[in-house]
């Protein structure tokens, strides 16, 4: 019987391909990896100091998972462990440092018979006048003590948008909220059970429209200042394709900007009493102007919080930029966010319980 003939340089040239193929595959998923450690390190290392850092920090992080698409099949095709070692640990740290997960462990335990105030914090992208019974649903079904609203006001040369005001005043004053008291300015509204006095209101520097409210809260178990601001946008996405050239100037002018109005705040605060500030902060979890409330007061989230607290859009939330911070007398014991049709955010929800005053702690 007459043996096939063999082609020994096909079956060599099919070898070479063989090893040739994961090694390609490994050298791609590594580059990948790389490229995330990278990423990760200069938008951390270098945050807004730099314009592309800058969008690339503000940007959602979710989106450096995207090379995944590529990667991951080909890896999976020869089931190739080393390459799906490489994917996995990328995919590791997009998902957690990156994008900012978090799990309280263990979680916070309420004290019994602790003094706790439940704080509603929204940005309520201003629903118009008739238009607030979603607003106040939610006030009642979380059962809120306290509400700080952003854009409860949009537009001042839009009657409905200045109505707005007017009415939310009007009605945490009357009715099922009669008893409770309110102050608001043309972006930020601020609501308690208890009483407030002290408030304050004032513009928001480098910014058009913009306020910072606070008042000082009449608890029953003590006083503390609740306080709220919504800072300009870091960049508009729909404005990079007309700056262009123009874009490292027009960044590198909106982070000073950004920066004079959260020293503003941050000195505006300063109140050497116990604090609550919430509101939209147009900032992601980490960066220089993230840092500089973070050194001096405590993010919510963190505390008692699961997940990636992302609040926007609302529909399908890929940043977090709506925050609560409070002073050390208070403690976290409660987070979550909550979505309505009315917003394109998601609010917070957030179970506050009292330490007490800081020089015992």
């Amino acid at each position: 019987m007459r043996r096939a003939p063999t082609d020994e340089a096909g079956v060599v040239k099919a070898q070479d391909k063989g090893r040739r193929g994961p090694g390609r595959v490994r050298a791609l998923a590594a580059a990948y990896l790389v490229g995330i450690v990278l990423v990760w390190l200069l938008t951390r290392a270098i945050a807004e100091g730099q314009w592309w850092t800058t969008v690339l920090l503000y940007g959602p992080q979710a989106v450096y998972l995207l090379p995944l698409l590529l990667t991951l099949p080909l890896a999976l095709r020869p089931r190739d462990r080393p390459a799906l070692a490489l994917n996995a640990a990328a995919a590791l740290l997009v998902l957690g440092p990156m994008m900012g997960f978090n799990a309280p462990l263990p979680p916070p335990q309420s004290r019994p018979g602790a003094p706790r105030a439940r704080v509603l914090a929204w940005n309520i992208t201003a629903p118009g006048v008739g238009r607030l019974e979603p607003v106040l649903e939610a006030v009642r079904r979380h059962r809120s003590d306290l509400v700080v609203f952003c854009e409860a006001r949009r537009d001042p040369d839009d009657p409905k948008s200045i109505g707005l005001q007017k009415e939310l005043r009007t009605t945490f004053s009357t009715g099922e909220f009669a008893g409770w008291h309110s102050v608001g300015s043309a972006e930020v509204f601020l609501a308690s059970r208890w009483p407030l006095t002290a408030e304050s209101i004032e513009a928001l520097p480098h910014s058009v429209n913009r306020d910072k409210v606070r008042a000082r809260v009449e608890a029953p178990w003590g006083s503390f200042w609740l306080a709220g601001v919504h800072f300009s946008k870091s960049f508009q996405p729909q404005t990079i394709p007309r700056q262009r050239t123009r874009l490292p100037r027009y960044l590198e002018r909106s982070y000073r900007g950004r920066t004079l109005q959260m020293q503003d705040v941050l000195a505006w605060t300063d109140v050497d009493e116990p604090l609550i500030l919430a509101g939209d902060f147009n900032t992601p979890p980490a960066g220089r102007h993230y840092d500089l409330f973070a050194r001096r007061y405590e993010d919510a989230f963190p505390q008692a919080g699961w997940g990636w607290g992302l609040t926007y859009p609302a529909a399908f939330p890929l940043v977090r930029i709506d925050y609560l911070w409070h002073t050390r007398e208070w403690r976290t014991v409660g987070f979550r966010t909550d979505r309505s049709a009315i917003s394109d955010h998601r609010s917070l929800v957030v179970d506050l319980e009292w330490v007490g005053d800081r020089a015992a702690r």
